[in-house]
C-alpha cells in the first residue's frame, strides 16, 4: 500500500503537518467507524452487545502485540492506573528500595513516592537513562526497578534485556512503561523476560483516551496483590456475592469494574489496522523517519539534538532545541503554520509515526531554518 493511500485514512493530514504522536495520535477512520457502530448499538442498552466477546478480542490482540498470554493481560484506564496497581500491590520489607530515573514520566515515579518507600533516582544524562548509571543504585534490597522503554523527552530507548538481567541478579522486579514504544517498535515480554508492562492506547496505538493495559508475568502474580478489587476481579462476578472474594487466578484480578467499552473497541480496531499494515513494516518506517528527522535537524546550525545519535537507542521521538530561542515560542510559531509538535522540558519534541512522510519533516525543518 502506498503512503499516500494510508494518509487518506487520517483526516488530520487534510489540515496539519502532524508530528505529535508522542502526545496524542490521530485516530484512523476505520477505528472511528467501528466506535460509532458500537455506540449506535448502545441505543438499545446492551441487548445487542456481547461484552465478553469485545473484551476477549481486545485482550487477545494486546497479548499478541506483547507476545504474552491473554491470561497475563488486564485492562486499565492509563499507565498511572497500572503503575498504582503494582506499587500498591507489593509488600515492602525494611530497607527495601525502588529505582527510577529522574528524567522519567511522572506516572512512573509518583506511585512509589506515594508509598513512602525509599526511592532512588538515577541521574539521567541529556534526558537519557544509561544502564551503567542505573546498575550502581541497585542492590539486594531493591524491590523494583521502574522505567520507560522509550523516554518521553529524548526518545532514548533502553535495552530492556540488559536491565532485566541486572534486576534479576538481585531478585528485583522490572516494570516497563511502553507508552512511547508499543505500536512503534517491537515489544516482546518473553524475549525480555520482563515482569510487568504498563501501557496506553492513545499514542502509538492510535486509540481513544481512557484505555490502557497491564501485563503481569504469570510467575509474579502472587507477589502483586490486587489493590483495587471490585466486581470485575472475581470469577463468580455474575453471582454478585458479598460474602466471598473469589479472585480470578489470572490478570483479570486486577480489573475493578466496567470499562469504557467504546475505548476497548477502538483499541482493538486500531491494533487490527497496525497488523494489516504489518508490524515489521511499521517499525522500519518509524525508525527511518526518526533517523531522517535527526539527519535534517543536524543540518540546521542552530539546533542542539538530545536524541541519541546511535540508532540502536532511538524509536519515534526526536528531541532538540534551537540555540538562544524559546522552544515554547517556536512551538507556537509552528502551530500558526499548522505544523504540530510539542514543547517538553524547554525543548522541542517531534514524533513521527508510520503515517508521516519525509515531506512533513522537511516542511518543519524549512520553517525552523527561517526562524533561526
Amino acid at each position: 500500500m502506498k503512503i499516500e493511500d494510508i494518509r487518506e485514512d487520517f483526516d488530520v493530514f487534510n489540515k496539519y503537518v502532524y508530528l505529535n504522536t508522542a502526545a496524542f495520535s490521530p485516530i484512523p477512520r476505520q477505528t472511528i467507524k467501528k466506535i460509532s457502530e458500537y455506540l449506535s448499538l448502545r441505543r438499545y442498552g446492551t441487548v445487542e452487545i456481547d461484552e465478553e466477546e469485545i473484551l476477549g478480542e481486545a485482550r487477545n490482540l494486546v497479548a499478541m502485540l506483547l507476545n504474552a498470554s491473554e491470561e497475563e493481560v488486564a485492562f486499565t484506564l492509563n499507565t498511572g492506573h497500572g503503575l498504582n496497581i503494582v506499587a500498591n500491590g507489593l509488600e515492602y520489607g525494611d530497607g527495601d528500595n525502588v529505582v527510577v530515573a529522574d528524567c522519567d514520566f511522572p506516572s512512573v515515579v509518583y506511585p512509589f513516592l506515594n508509598k513512602g518507600v525509599d526511592v532512588r533516582f538515577v541521574k539521567c544524562r541529556n534526558w537519557s537513562l544509561r544502564i551503567d548509571d542505573l546498575e550502581r543504585l541497585v542492590d539486594d534490597h531493591t524491590r523494583i526497578i521502574a522505567v520507560s522503554h522509550v523516554q518521553f523527552t529524548s526518545g532514548y530507548r533502553i535495552n530492556v534485556k540488559d536491565l532485566v538481567e541486572i534486576a534479576h541478579e538481585h531478585d528485583a522486579l522490572v516494570v516497563v512503561d511502553v507508552a512511547q514504544s508499543l505500536g512503534a517498535v517491537k515489544v516482546d515480554v518473553k524475549d525480555w523476560d520482563v515482569d510487568v508492562i504498563v501501557g496506553i492506547g492513545y499514542k502509538w496505538l492510535m486509540s481513544p483516551t481512557g484505555i490502557g493495559f497491564l501485563y503481569v508475568k504469570r510467575e509474579r502474580m502472587d507477589e502483586i496483590k490486587p489493590s483495587l478489587p471490585g466486581w470485575a476481579s472475581v470469577k463468580n462476578r455474575d453471582e454478585f456475592s458479598t460474602t466471598t472474594l473469589n479472585l480470578f487466578d489470572n490478570a483479570r484480578r486486577y480489573e475493578t469494574g466496567n470499562l469504557c467499552l467504546s475505548c476497548v473497541v477502538g483499541l482493538a480496531e486500531s491494533i487490527k489496522y497496525l497488523c494489516k499494515l504489518d508490524l515489521a513494516w511499521v517499525e522500519n518506517r518509524v525508525l527511518e523517519l526518526s533517523h531522517y528527522a535527526v539527519e535534517r535537524l543536524g543540518e540546521c546550525e542552530e539546533s542542539e539534538i538530545y536524541t541519541p545519535l546511535d540508532k540502536r537507542y532511538r524509536a519515534g521521538i526526536v528531541f532538540f532545541r534551537l540555540k538562544n530561542m524559546s522552544s515554547s515560542k517556536i512551538v507556537d510559531e509552528l502551530r500558526n503554520k499548522n505544523i504540530i509538535v510539542s514543547e517538553r522540558k524547554g525543548c522541542i519534541r517531534v514524533s513521527t509515526h508510520f503515517y508521516n512522510s519525509r515531506q512533513d519533516v522537511d516542511r518543519m525543518v524549512s520553517y525552523l531554518e527561517e526562524l533561526a
